[in-house]
């Protein structure tokens, strides 16, 4: 075993409804930038090779991702916050009336994005009354946590939440962790473990063996709950950007390099990161030398571990099956906030296609998108089955490890590329309306 047991123990956090133990949220960001490529073709590219890789692994999870390219002046960009449409709105509205509640209660909700970001943001204000404030993007999420908090004071308590997450509309169940109360950050990881067997309608690749008590294979959080004024904002920006399994040991090495008496305590943990990084070995990685690892990054006390089981926070819209898949999930019955999405559909889309130029011909720009994924697979599918290449090599190579024929893995890969054939999400689509409508029946009780 490359990790040492926890030093110490850790009780279950106490996720009541008393109001004893939920802490007071100071502001919500709500991000709504991310990385873009620097053309349509590479976005592509990297889109369409990344789901060959995923198919030739016969993966759970098999996508072709939704990336965000520079677009020429006032065109499209596909940015996925802005637009792509759930039920014919933009994905980010779902965020905005997630949190609308508690915006008019009084807690400062802050959206970072572009200059399309504030149209929706302007428009959603106007219908609703809410007082979301946009705050223009930086080059990065450290960046962007600094320009959303400067005029907090220290103590401030952020929730910091991606707006690709359309059902989660219970932060309250966030909050009452007493966790919160005891670090400066809580990433509370998804466990695959968690959302079995009820709940695993929603595919998700989980890479990350995670020693909390018992073993978890898990996935990065998209919640991060913290004071994140109390933190180095370029610290987070390490701790954020490099949540995922491999590129944890590049950011935290880096760090140790400066202080490498630090090694002696999670040296352990970096050789587990690295051996499962590597496929040499699935690792666990134990709670308590990950947490010394986040501190060594930001110099605060971190908590990191898999206790939640709200399928909503691991939601998050990656890719074009994750959208397609989330539309047959949506209606009046797994979603509180149905009737304003539909307000916001026939008073707010005429007004952006007024505000966004590319509005008017999204649905098109989205189809010829479509096209060329699709044009670039059947490509990518030649290329594999002459082998014309080294990376051609490679998958193939790959797949037949797995067990696949070329035409099992041609059937696996296509099946990724837009449109989202309905047939290939029939089956998790009719699981998670079930699921999903449970949830918010409880939900509505609970307010009641």
């Amino acid at each position: 075993m490359f990790c040492f047991p926890p030093k110490e123990a850790y009780e279950l956090s106490d996720f009541s409804s008393s109001e004893t133990n939920q802490a007071k949220l100071d502001c919500i960001i709500i991000s709504a930038g991310y990385d873009e490529f620097p053309s349509r073709e590479s976005a592509i590219e990297e889109a369409v090779w990344g789901a060959a890789w995923y198919a030739a692994k016969g993966k759970e999870c098999i996508s072709a991702n939704i990336y965000r390219f520079k677009p020429e002046e006032n065109r499209f960009g596909c940015n996925k916050f802005t637009d792509c449409l759930l039920h014919s709105v933009p994905l980010i509205v779902y965020a905005l009336c997630n949190f609308t509640d508690l915006n008019k209660e009084g807690i400062e909700c802050r959206v970072i994005g572009n200059k399309y970001v504030k149209a929706i943001v302007d428009v959603f204000n106007q219908l609703f009354g809410t007082n979301y404030k946009h705050v223009q993007e930086g080059k990065s999420i450290g960046e962007n946590i600094h320009l959303a908090s400067q005029d907090f004071p220290k103590s401030a308590l952020f929730a910091f939440i991606p707006a690709d997450l359309p059902f989660f509309y219970d932060l309250y169940s966030a909050i009452r962790d007493e966790d919160i109360k005891k670090a400066y950050a809580v990433m509370d990881f998804n466990a695959k473990e968690n959302f079995e067997p009820e709940n695993n309608f929603w595919p998700r690749n989980y890479y990350f063996p995670f020693r909390d008590k018992r073993i978890y294979i898990t996935k990065e959080p998209n919640l991060i709950i913290g004071k994140f004024k109390e933190i180095n904002i370029n610290a987070f920006d390490l701790m954020y950007s490099n949540r995922k399994h491999g590129k944890y040991i590049l950011a935290t090495t880096k760090a140790l390099l400066r202080s490498p008496l630090n090694l002696i305590g999670i040296l352990p943990t970096l050789t587990g990161i690295l051996f499962s990084y590597l496929g040499v070995a699935k690792v666990p990685i134990s709670r308590a030398p990950l947490q010394i690892a986040g501190k060594v990054l930001t110099k605060k006390p971190i908590i990191v571990k898999a206790r939640h089981n709200d399928v909503t926070r691991l939601m998050d819209i990656d890719s074009w099956y994750d959208l397609a898949l989330a539309e047959a999930l949506l209606s009046h019955e797994t979603y509180p906030h149905w009737k304003m999405v539909e307000q916001f559909k026939q008073e707010g889309m005429p007004e952006l296609k007024s505000a966004i130029p590319y509005y008017r011909s999204l649905q098109s720009c989205i189809e010829e998108l479509h096209k060329d994924l699709q044009q670039r697979a059947e490509e990518v599918i030649d290329e594999i089955g002459e082998s014309s290449t080294e990376r051609a090599k490679a998958i193939t190579k790959t797949f037949r490890k797995h067990g696949l024929s070329f035409d099992e893995f041609c059937s696996l890969f296509m099946q990724a590329i837009p449109p989202i054939d309905k047939k290939a999400i029939k089956e998790n689509a009719e699981h998670g309306k079930k699921v999903l409508s449970k949830r918010l029946k409880e939900f509505i009780s609970s307010q009641s």
